[in-house]
């Protein structure tokens, strides 16, 4: 009787997507992220307390940059289906990343540096819509878009330190799916073309209050790991790109050269 009973909640913890959580986290600390499950954030609209399933964090040893990917996770029965362009019309900076003034204007100082970095440049179709297949009500798609978008922007308040001087801080928002994601485009002949991906960028400019989204990056849990190792790339490939503004505002904050130099020597050496 007590074996049927911890089969049934763990079937109805899997329906509930607890365990798309728990892999979520797991590779998130395996590409050697810190993570935090579970995090209340106070919502940048209402004030209300909400939670964000994980966050995953990279920072240097000094505390300089700091890479979030805030993430919500979700587990669909139905396909969600992208409504993706090559000629979508969008600005790169803001797309990137919800990103404190000092980030963006370490990016806007290093524009042509920062076409090197994949996430950035967002080649191939970029999707400006997203729904939920067979269904009529309201879906699921942009709730999640907006939860994480909404816990990206919580947390880019809080990165205020005490003198009001912010770090070089991105947040990507980001939705993991345990399910079967399409993307939906205009053919050549005119017709749509349906086929099957693992991950986009959907780009979600909402306005709340003073501050502005990004993209939000949708990918499914089957391809998490993939996503995780471009994650690691833009940290190392940022901390080589805008290493000058790292550096200044290292001496802003009396940090010295030769400490500075022994925390981004490994990312200068990466390919």
């Amino acid at each position: 009787m007590e074996e049927n009973l911890e089969q049934k909640i763990l079937s109805w913890l899997n329906t509930q997507g607890y365990g798309v959580e728990m892999k979520v986290a797991t590779s998130l600390n395996a590409a050697g992220c810190e993570v935090i499950q579970s995090w209340f954030y106070s919502d940048p609209e209402t004030g209300n307390s909400r939670e964000i399933d994980v966050v995953g964090q990279m920072n240097d040893e000094i505390g300089l940059l700091k890479l979030h990917s805030v993430i919500e996770c979700k587990k669909s029965s139905k396909p969600w289906v992208l409504f993706t362009s090559d000629r979508a019309t969008f600005n790169r900076v803001r797309s990137f990343a919800i990103m404190t003034d000092e980030a963006l204007g370490a990016i806007i100082n290093n524009i042509q540096r920062m076409i090197e970095i994949d996430w950035f440049r967002k080649d191939g179709r970029v999707a400006y819509g997203i729904t939920e297949a067979f269904t009529s009500k309201n879906d699921e798609t942009f709730k999640a878009g907006m939860t994480a978008t909404k816990a990206a922007l919580a947390l880019l308040k809080s990165e205020a330190n005490p003198s009001g001087r912010n770090i070089l801080s991105f947040f990507f928002p980001t939705v993991v799916l345990d399910g079967r994601l399409f993307e939906c485009y205009l053919g050549a002949d005119g017709g749509p073309v349906l086929g099957e991906v693992d991950s986009a960028f959907l780009l979600f400019p909402i306005r709340l209050s003073e501050y502005v989204g990004a993209s939000v990056r949708i990918v499914t849990l089957g391809a998490f790991n993939r996503y995780c190792e471009e994650f690691t790339s833009v940290y190392h490939s940022l901390r080589r790109e805008i290493a000058e503004e790292i550096a200044k505002l290292a001496a802003s904050l009396g940090i010295k050269p030769e400490v500075l130099h022994d925390v981004m020597k490994d990312s200068r050496n990466l390919d």
